[in-house]
C-alpha cells in the first residue's frame, strides 16, 4: 500500500503504528490449504483433512472435442464442503479416458476454435453456478507447444467471464525454473500472462521423478526452491500455490513395467511387510529404502515422511505464497495433514 501525498503530514510514530496494523492484519491471513478429491472420494476422507484444509479442487470435469462438458458433481463432497465452509473449484481438464491419459490434441481442437472455447467456458460456468462452486480450477496438460499463446487465451476468456459474477479462477502449472521454448512439457504455460489474469496459480511442484524416470524423490528441496524462486519472479507471490504430494514412488528394478506410485497411507506397511530400514536422503530431504520382491526383484522406492512433509510444506511461508495444494485425498491419513499444519506455522 502506497502512502498518498495528503498523508505526509502524519508524524512518523503514527505511520509506523499503521504499518505495524498493516502487518498484523496480513499475518492473521490463514494459508489455503487446497485438497483434490477424485472420482469416488468420500466424506470420511474429507473428515481426514479436518482441521487443516480450507479448500477442495473437486477433479471431476472433463470435456469432448465440440466443447462439451462431460462428468458428474460430487454432491457429498459438495455438500460435506459447503456445510464446513470449505471453498469448492471445479477442475476443468483434458484428460482423455480413451488413452488414460492427457489429451494435447482434445485440448488442440478446442481452444483453436472460438466458438468451441466459448462454449466450453460457459458450461463450466454453468456447473460451477449450479452447484454452487465457488470457482473454476483449469488443469489443462500435455498442451502442444504451438498452444501456448491460446491457452493464454482461453484463460483471459475464462476469467472474464467468471470474474464478472464475482467467481474464482485457479489454473493448474506444471513446475518449471525458466521459461524454455526446449522443454515442450512446461513451455505451453506462460506464468507470467497467466498469473496476471487467474486468481491463483497452482504449481504442481511433485512429480520430479516418477515410474517413467529414474528412481529419485518426487519433490526434492533444491528442486522445489528452484522452481519457487523461479516462479515468485514472474508472478505475485500471493497467487500462487506450491503442491506437495500424498504419495511416492516404488521402482522395480528388474521389470520397470510393474513400478507404480505409492500412497502416503500404504508406505508404513510396505516397510513393515519388508523389513526395509528407510533412510533419509540429504540431498533432497526425502526418505529412501530398498526391498526384494518374492520375485527376487529389486525395488527401490522413494516417499515423503512427516519431517519432510512439515519442511517442504514450510516453504509456502518462507516464499510468502498463497498456500499449498495436496493431491490427492484419499492417499493420506491424519498424520500427514498434522504435518502440513506444522509446516504452515
Amino acid at each position: 500500500m502506497k502512502l498518498k501525498p495528503y498523508i505526509i503530514a502524519f508524524s512518523l510514530s503514527a505511520i509506523l503504528a499503521y504499518n505495524t496494523m498493516l502487518v498484523s492484519a496480513d499475518s492473521t491471513e490463514q494459508p489455503i490449504v487446497l485438497g483434490y478429491t477424485l472420482y469416488g472420494t468420500s466424506t470420511d476422507s474429507l473428515k481426514v483433512t479436518q482441521p487443516a484444509m480450507n479448500q477442495v479442487s473437486t477433479d471431476n470435469f472433463f470435456f469432448y472435442a465440440d466443447g462439451t462438458v462431460q462428468g458428474e458433481a460430487p454432491k457429498e463432497v459438495l455438500s460435506y464442503s459447503q456445510k464446513n465452509k470449505i471453498k469448492i473449484y471445479a477442475a476443468l481438464s483434458n484428460f482423455n479416458n480413451d488413452i488414460n491419459y492427457f489429451d494435447e490434441n482434445l485440448a488442440h481442437n478446442v481452444l483453436s476454435n472460438s466458438g468451441k472455447r466459448t462454449k466450453l467456458i460457459n458450461q463450466i460456468y454453468n456447473i460451477v453456478v449450479k452447484y454452487k462452486y465457488d470457482g473454476v480450477n483449469i488443469d489443462l496438460e500435455n498442451i502442444k507447444s504451438e498452444d501456448r499463446d491460446l491457452l493464454t487465451t482461453f484463460v483471459k476468456e475464462t476469467s472474464k467471464k467468471f470474474h464478472g459474477s464475482g467467481h474464482s479462477v485457479m489454473v493448474s502449472v506444471p513446475a518449471k525454473n525458466e521459461d524454455d521454448r526446449e522443454n515442450t512439457w512446461t513451455w505451453p504455460f506462460d506464468y507470467a500472462q497467466l498469473g496476471e489474469n487467474v486468481d491463483f496459480l497452482q504449481v504442481m511442484t511433485y512429480d520430479e521423478h516418477g515410474t517413467w524416470s529414474q528412481p529419485g524423490s518426487t519433490i526434492s528441496k533444491p528442486w522445489l526452491e528452484e522452481n519457487l524462486n523461479y516462479t515468485t519472479r514472474v508472478v505475485d507471490n500471493k497467487k500462487i500455490i506450491m503442491g506437495i504430494p500424498a504419495y511416492g514412488n516404488d521402482w522395480d528394478l528388474s521389470d520397470k513395467s510393474n513400478s507404480k506410485m505409492l500412497a502416503w497411507k500404504d508406505t508404513n506397511e510396505l516397510i513393515q511387510k519388508t523389513n526395509a530400514k528407510p533412510r533419509r536422503d540429504g540431498a533432497s530431504g526425502s526418505m529412501v529404502f530398498t526391498y526384494t520382491d518374492k520375485n527376487n526383484h529389486k525395488h527401490e522406492v522413494w516417499y515423503e515422511d512427516e519431517t519432510s512433509i512439515k519442511q517442504k510444506t514450510h516453504y509456502t511461508i518462507t516464499k510468502n505464497l498463497a498456500g499449498v495444494s495436496v493431491y490427492a485425498i484419499g492417499q493420506e491419513n491424519k498424520q500427514f495433514w498434522t504435518a502440513v499444519s506444522s509446516g504452515l506455522k
